[in-house]
């Protein structure tokens, strides 16, 4: 009688519990499928390929460099900094093109601004190689827009109300040529 009892809880136990390699199995199932899924989410930043790569661009009042890296699937990083015609660093920020999702973010935390912290900018809309970014909640600017104009130029613009006016400043750019 009693081998009859330890018999069937170790019978009842298998039925109630999987073995290590059914759960083993559901897990990679589960992580694949996961996978597939996220592959999936990652077609938006895939439209920002071409925009790795150093640019930069010039006029009488400074120079403005923008450098873009590709991190991973989801994830660019860049920085940017502005220089006077006497090379002092006017400005300088560190990006990232972050894909969360469904949706696509542009986070910049620039220098001596914003207590140093990022500030996000989603993406809103995109159109004939046009990408603009907003985030109507900040200061300024509250719309970032990069317009590529050809494979080695683009348009980079920041907008919004500064100091009770509109203000619009374009950064236009040149890839730089690797030596």
């Amino acid at each position: 009688m009693k081998t009859k009892i330890i018999f069937l809880a170790a019978l009842s136990s298998l039925t109630l519990f999987p073995s290590c390699k059914e759960k083993e199995e559901k897990e990679k199932t589960e992580m694949l499928l996961s996978e597939e899924k996220t592959t999936e989410k990652y077609d938006q930043i895939k439209e920002f390929d071409w925009l790795v790569g150093h640019w930069e661009g010039h006029s009488s009042k400074n120079q403005s460099t923008e450098v873009w890296e590709k991190q991973n699937d989801s994830t660019f990083t860049g920085y940017s900094y502005i220089l006077s015609p006497e090379k002092d660093t006017i400005m300088s920020e560190e990006m990232m093109l972050d894909q969360r999702g469904d949706s696509l973010h542009l986070v910049v935390n620039a220098r001596n601004q914003n207590d140093e912290k990022p500030i996000s900018f989603t993406l809103t809309g995109f159109a004939a190689n046009k990408y603009i970014f907003e985030n109507p909640k900040h200061d300024f600017p509250t719309r970032i827009i990069y317009n590529k104009i050809a494979e080695d130029s683009l348009l980079a613009e920041i907008s919004g109300v500064n100091k009770g006016r509109t203000t619009i400043v374009e950064f236009p750019m040149v890839r730089k040529k690797n030596n």
